[in-house]
């Protein structure tokens, strides 16, 4: 089980926690529910990156073949805005970049090798979010490669970084078919979980909410400490999520 958060630790501008019911949705029938179990995986001898499976970007290659790369290098960049930038999950040399129709990148292929050097990026510890503007903390998420992960509703494209949106919901949970149950990658992280919360206090001018489903209960009885929107539909009130 994981730790309650104290409220010491907590973000500061935590809000009373809410729920919000709703009729819609409908019935899934599919069978069992992902594993909170994880394994270690092989190390394997090559890598990709996909970027036509990145919603909305425009690509633009930053590499060539037969180019070295460490461990967050740069590998293209989004010609709608050049700060958004996708890294290199590996450190190797670049053995391959296959185009679809139209000269769409498909994938860049990275041979692996033994030496697992990496970009070392700015690292800051709470005190220094504490002090951070909104301006820092969104210049270091861009330069570490964080900003895509941040969606803008309703078409979920990445969010803008220059403005400043009214409220920002995290999503633990949605019981989605083969979406690994938030205890799978919480257990043990919880304290840099309300870390990475105080960092995105910083980029609203409005309240942050973290969401979780009211009929998971492990996870409420575990993060009922940070947890303050619960949500509930027919999407995920059927016997099989």
């Amino acid at each position: 089980m994981i730790p309650e958060a104290s409220s010491d630790n907590r973000p500061s501008g935590q809000l009373p926690k809410k729920d919000i019911p709703t009729n819609k949705g409908f019935h899934l029938k599919i069978a069992g529910a992902p594993s909170a179990v994880s394994h270690e995986a092989e190390q394997p001898s090559r890598l990709a990156l996909l970027p036509e499976h990145l919603p909305f970007v425009k690509p633009r290659l930053k590499v060539a073949k037969g180019d070295s790369v460490l461990t967050g290098s740069p590998l293209i960049e989004d010609k709608r805005n050049t700060d958004i930038q996708f890294f290199s999950p590996g450190s190797g040399e670049v053995v391959d970049i296959n185009f679809g129709p139209r000269r769409v990148i498909q994938e860049i292929v990275i041979r692996l090798d033994d030496s697992e050097k990496a970009i070392e990026f700015e690292q800051f510890n709470s005190a220094d979010i504490t002090k951070m503007t909104r301006r820092q903390v969104v210049d270091s998420l861009l330069a570490g490669g964080l900003w895509p992960l941040l969606r803008e509703l309703p078409f979920r494209d990445y969010a803008r970084p220059d403005v400043s949106p009214p409220a920002l919901y995290i999503v633990l949970d949605s019981l989605e078919p083969f979406k690994p149950a938030p205890l799978a990658y919480l257990q043990g992280n919880q304290e840099d979980f309300i870390f990475g919360l105080a960092a995105l206090e910083k980029l609203v001018d409005g309240p942050v909410y973290v969401c979780g489903h009211r009929k998971d209960s492990n996870l409420l009885s575990s993060c009922g400490g940070i947890i303050n929107l619960t949500y509930s539909c027919l999407l995920y009130t059927s016997p099989s999520p």
